[in-house]
């Protein structure tokens, strides 16, 4: 990991992938509900102002010579965050073990949250049928799929962003983060054509995926 100092108060930790790649930050100070930073590209409709007809409000704001971001609220409760970027690009290294591989907004008002991130960031909406009677919505960028939503999957469940890390073995990373003090909130599971995942917490509580994609080693 290489530390960074924001300010007097607040230092982000960068995790490191492969070199110098930067994979991931962890940073103190935010909301306890899940937050998500979304890109915002030159030309892209998303300044602050079109969050205010929906969103809860602007939680805080960082500028510097290395990227601008915004926290904010969507109008289901959700956190996330707008990144502009300038010297710091953001993730240099995605889809690869231990890096970021998927994004997933779950929400309890699927149909507030597909118009407001379509205002916001342009993102379109493309319901997939999974098979057995289940469906799951994808967040689309032109062409791309870089986000998912689906209600929560049980009562009591906040609106939250969640973030997917790829790993090469499913079956490896659930044995270490219960040897290292993490939390396994259920078996693993497979979505056929996707991948096999596990919901699981670290030993602050902070909950996140893990997805060992179809076609690698289980």
């Amino acid at each position: 990991t290489t530390v960074e100092r924001l300010n007097p108060v607040d230092v982000v930790a960068e995790l490191i992938l492969e070199g110098a790649a930067r994979a991931v930050g962890i940073g103190g100070g935010a909301p306890a509900r899940g937050i998500l930073d979304l890109e915002v590209r030159p030309g892209m409709r998303a300044p602050v102002e079109l969050v205010d007809p929906g969103a809860e409000g602007v939680l805080e704001g960082l500028r510097g010579l290395r990227r601008s971001v915004e926290s904010l609220v969507d109008p289901t409760g959700a956190v996330f965050c707008l990144w502009q970027a300038n010297q710091h690009i953001g993730c240099e290294v995605v889809n690869e073990h231990g890096a970021l591989i998927w994004n997933e907004l779950v929400t309890d008002n699927m149909e507030a949250a597909g118009p407001f991130y379509k205002a916001v960031l342009g993102l379109d909406t493309e319901v997939q049928d999974m098979g057995g009677g289940q469906h799951y919505t994808c967040f689309k960028a032109g062409d791309d799929m870089v986000a998912g939503m689906l209600p929560p999957p049980m009562e009591g469940i906040p609106n939250h962003w969640t973030v997917y890390f790829a790993v090469d073995d499913i079956s490896d990373a659930v044995a270490t983060v219960n040897d290292k003090g993490g939390t396994v909130m259920g078996e693993p599971f497979h979505v056929p054509g996707v991948g096999h995942m596990a919901a699981v917490a670290d030993p602050q509580g902070a909950s996140f995926m893990l997805m060992q994609p179809d076609g690698e080693t289980t």
